[in-house]
């Protein structure tokens, strides 16, 4: 996977730093990512639902969608 959402304030730069070729966000897409990313038929990841970082309906429509069911803190 690419793109990795979802993920925890300050940790998703530590993930980009580390893994060249990911970009990853603490946050969902909003729908003009999304519908940019499922143009082009990109897999992404997500983290699931965790403290304050909700995963958005419109994301779990995503048809290339993996939730990393790990819980982060």
């Amino acid at each position: 996977y690419r793109y990795v959402f979802n993920m925890n304030a300050s940790e998703d730069i530590d993930v980009m730093f580390y893994n060249q070729g990911i970009k990853a966000y603490h946050y969902c897409p909003d729908p003009n990512m999304l519908q940019t990313l499922k143009r082009h038929r990109i897999p992404v990841a997500t983290f699931k639902s965790h403290n304050e970082y909700g995963v958005s309906k419109e994301i779990c429509s995503y048809p290339w969608l993996h939730i990393i069911n790990v819980a982060l803190y």
